[in-house]
């Protein structure tokens, strides 16, 4: 069976094997050991169980004839550093606070800015490591970490031992020792590492059998630098020479070109035919078998849980026409929020407990595994910390579902496979993808549509609209982070509209608002656009002539000249000094902090308007926190955000912006979206 043939098999509510699930629950006589295997970049087509030609996995595919195979399990983020910590946690990774791979590269000339995350995992939270070492098991981890530097390597999160794990993602020196790497010694010259790990791995299991096991490999491959293993690469090399003697000729379809369609702004492979990558799957594959071989040598095998998956799609989708693997007929790759961004192979084998050769076509997702084997270990749950996960034992044991409404992704940044910020949400067999940059929407049925081909968006606008809401719902309550809209370009007044006769002009990439001559002149500069619950940042230097009510306005009503919404003030007031809030009713509200501003130097305000809620920081010291108990409705609908100068009569005052910036807070109900 082919892998377009197998997909159809396993769209949305298609066939499910069942099997009693009293004849599969395991022994209690003695605590599991787990081996937890999280291949890095491994894409949901590159195995042969799931349909490859032309990569081999005979272990892989023997580990699935022996256990469950899972045909529809997700990665919490297209991306690595956010679904490791998410397995690690239980939780998704906004609530965690990692979006991005660590450190990320957001570019800092894009329409969007990503949101500042963390660069390590919250050592307050209590990592699966951690919930297993206080158990008893001994607990070993081997290979890519990428969860934080030092202080947050695993040994500080759970780990007694750590061979290779540490903050980079991809391996220092490659795949031959030297390996470059602070927490792995070199071997000889030319050791394999995908071999060294595994060896790591083996002795472990020798010297520490009689205890309750909980070994966590993390295998760099398959990721990039694309290094084939030397001893696997000819016979891939012959192979892929076979296939070009033996072409199969297919049509291009729209948009495929030499091999490659056309994703918005990048190009994704459609085909796997790299040597160097196959012979590192094979490699990989080759070294899942010697791991298992060693556990059946020791007479673990009936005593051992295994799992097997990966932390995002396949590399498949780049701005050039290259990539090392296809995820066909899953859509793009690494990166990206569509299938093949997002879909993992996922191999589980609990003795007494899954049926041989099964299959499962429940939707699952990372954070799922921290509750799964806590409970297949017999240990107690912990629910305030894998808070988002649901525990698959249900499934093992033969069911055909979990009871949960969606699943979710957040990523809020530029990738260099040409991803712009976005979020994905599938419930059931529907998925929507929203797009940040061109507030852009996309709807697919997967069960009839896997390949997310046709955008039903306009056509289900209810489905549509819904799913928006329960996306946004979700954002809001993991903390999610949106990405920050510049709305000043630091060249022009381009998205501005100016009212008053103040001057407003743009020096040196600052904006400059205020008066010439002696008159006394008022301007209001407000934004094109509307926003209703946000976070905006901005950076204000006034001088010693600015007066009381030069500002910032928050949802002001829009073409309206005077202050109509929220104003947060930044000038001088008549009576002395004054930095706050003002309301509907010129009731100020706020701390009179005039000694924490600098006056004509740069000073910080971070404004927080959701609902009836502002929260100000002036210069990082929190001068406003207000739930206005009168708002009129007009004060909470969307608004423009305004900049006001008021010089004092007689003198040449200004006020000066620069850094200004947005970000939205997830909204409670469905927004425009173009659906193109």
């Amino acid at each position: 069976m082919d892998r377009r043939q197998f997909l159809k098999t396993a769209a949305v509510g298609s066939v499910w094997t069942v099997w009693p699930s009293a004849a599969l629950r395991r022994s209690p006589r003695k605590r599991p050991h787990v081996v937890f295997v999280l291949v890095d970049d491994l894409g949901w087509a590159d195995l042969g169980c799931y349909g490859s030609r032309f990569h081999e996995t005979p272990h892989l595919d023997a580990l699935a004839a022996s256990g469950m195979r899972f045909t529809q399990a997700y990665a919490a983020s297209p991306v690595c550093s956010p679904t490791r910590a998410s397995i690690m946690t239980g939780k998704y990774p906004t609530r965690v606070g990692i979006t991005d791979w660590i450190p990320g590269k957001d570019p800092g000339d894009r329409m969007l800015q990503g949101p500042d995350d963390l660069h390590a995992l919250p050592l307050e939270e209590t990592s699966l490591a951690e919930a297993f070492r206080a158990a008893g098991y001994k607990t070993f981890f081997a290979g890519k970490w990428h969860l934080g530097g030092q202080g947050h390597f695993p040994e500080d999160q759970g780990f007694q031992i750590n061979k290779g794990g540490h903050d980079k993602g991809s391996p220092p020196g490659g795949y031959t020792s030297p390996y470059k790497n602070p927490k792995l010694k070199d071997g000889e010259d030319g050791e394999y590492l995908t071999d060294r790990l595994t060896d790591e791995c083996i002795r472990f299991l020798e010297s520490e059998r009689e205890h309750p096991l909980f070994l966590y490999l993390a295998f760099y491959t398959v990721h990039t630098p694309i290094q084939g293993c030397k001893r696997h690469l000819r016979r891939f090399e012959e192979k892929l020479q076979r296939a070009k003697e033996n072409p199969v000729t297919e049509k291009p379809g729209a948009g495929e070109a030499d091999g490659f369609r056309k994703e918005r702004n990048g190009w994704t492979k459609l085909k796997q035919d790299d040597p160097k990558y196959a012979s590192m799957v094979y490699a990989m594959d080759e070294n899942v078998g010697r791991l298992l071989d060693k556990i059946d040598e020791l007479g673990m095998t009936d005593d051992t849980i295994v799992v097997l998956t990966s932390d995002n799609g396949g590399l498949s989708t780049l701005g050039r026409q290259w990539a090392p693997t296809s995820n066909e007929p899953l859509r793009a790759g690494k990166g990206w929020c569509y299938e093949g961004g997002i879909r993992e192979p996922l191999l589980v084998r609990v003795p007494n407990m899954t049926r041989p050769g099964s299959l499962c076509h429940a939707p699952v997702i990372s954070p799922d595994f921290y509750p799964t084997l806590l409970e297949l270990a017999g240990l107690p749950l912990r629910p305030q910390q894998h808070r988002d996960g649901l525990s698959l034992v249900p499934l093992l044991e033969g069911k055909d579902r979990l009871e949960r409404e969606a699943l979710f992704w957040h990523y809020p940044h530029y990738h260099g496979s040409t991803w712009t910020p976005g979020a994905a949400v599938r419930a059931g067999e529907w998925k929507l993808i929203h797009f940040f940059e061109e507030e852009r929407v996309e709807l697919y049925r997967l069960s009839k549509d896997p390949s997310e081909r046709t955008n039903l968006a306009s056509q289900f606008p209810e489905k549509r609209d819904s799913l928006l809401r329960l996306l946004g719902e979700w954002q809001r309550d993991t903390g999610a982070k949106m990405p920050w809209r510049p709305l000043f370009n630091g060249k022009d007044l381009e998205g501005w509209d100016a009212f008053g006769n103040a001057v407003w002009r743009v020096e040196d990439g600052v904006l400059v608002g205020g008066q010439e001559g002696d008159a006394s002149r008022s301007g209001l500069l407000v934004t094109r656009a509307l926003f209703q619950d946000f976070e905006l940042e901005l950076d204000f230097m006034i001088d010693e002539h600015g007066k009381y009510n030069s500002g910032v306005y928050l949802r002001n009503e829009p073409g309206k000249a005077c202050r109509t919404g929220y104003q947060v003030n930044i000038g001088r007031a008549e009576a002395g000094e004054y930095c706050g809030l003002f309301l509907h009713d010129w009731l100020s509200k706020g701390d009179e902090r005039d000694e924490v501003r600098r006056r004509l130097d740069w000073n910080h305000y971070r404004i927080i308007a959701q609902g009836a809620h502002i929260v100000v920081f002036l210069n990082q010291v929190k001068i406003v926190d207000y739930e206005d108990p009168d708002a009129k409705d007009y004060l909470l609908q969307p608004g423009v955000i305004g900049l006001q100068t008021y010089g004092a009569e007689g003198h040449a005052g200004w006020v000066k912006f620069r850094r200004v910036r947005i970000r939205e807070i997830p909204p409670l109900v469905p927004v425009t979206c173009s659906t193109r």
